[in-house]
């Protein structure tokens, strides 16, 4: 039996143990867009992950079995993340047939990098004291010791709406 260390610590995964770092602001901007269809299959893309590369190619076949939906639906929900601004598509020859590739971009971890669809839909948390600037979660940073948000723009403090 192996002897668990019961004390915290980071992260140890031994030998053969299996790993995906889920993106969850992109996994939170399709969310709150209603776009769950799409979660479900960014879902099904990231579990396809090597530890060295964003790079995943399951087929459109692969993708409906994993997420229990139609073709189209899965095609739908893939060019929703493509406008999101979360994955990049292209085609390779494999052969005699064309695979799908598809690259999960820094965009889906990070919210700074939001483009597209993501940016625009992204949800104002406060608004700056200094240059009184709408303030969204990729436009802040923290505050001190944690008491609330500076933003970027300015460097002014952000007073975070309250119905958040």
């Amino acid at each position: 039996m192996e002897r668990i260390n019961p004390k915290p610590g980071p992260l140890q995964l031994g030998p053969g143990s299996l790993y995906a770092a889920f993106p969850i602001p992109a996994f939170q901007s399709l969310a709150s867009a209603g776009e769950h269809s799409a979660n479900r299959v960014l879902s099904a893309l990231v579990s396809h992950l090597g530890k060295d590369s964003n790079l995943v190619f399951p087929s459109i076949e692969t993708l409906t079995k994993e997420t229990g939906m139609n073709r189209s639906s899965v095609v739908k929900a893939l060019n929703a993340l493509y406008d999101f601004g979360f994955i990049y598509k292209f085609k390779t020859k494999a052969g005699k047939h064309f695979r799908n590739n598809y690259i999960i971009l820094p965009a889906a971890y990070n919210r700074s990098r939001f483009s597209g669809l993501a940016a625009q839909r992204e949800i104002p948390i406060g608004v700056c004291q200094a240059c009184g600037t709408l303030t969204k979660r990729s436009s802040v940073g923290i505050w001190g010791q944690g008491e609330g948000y500076a933003h970027f723009g300015c460097g002014g403090r952000v007073l975070e709406f309250k119905d958040r």
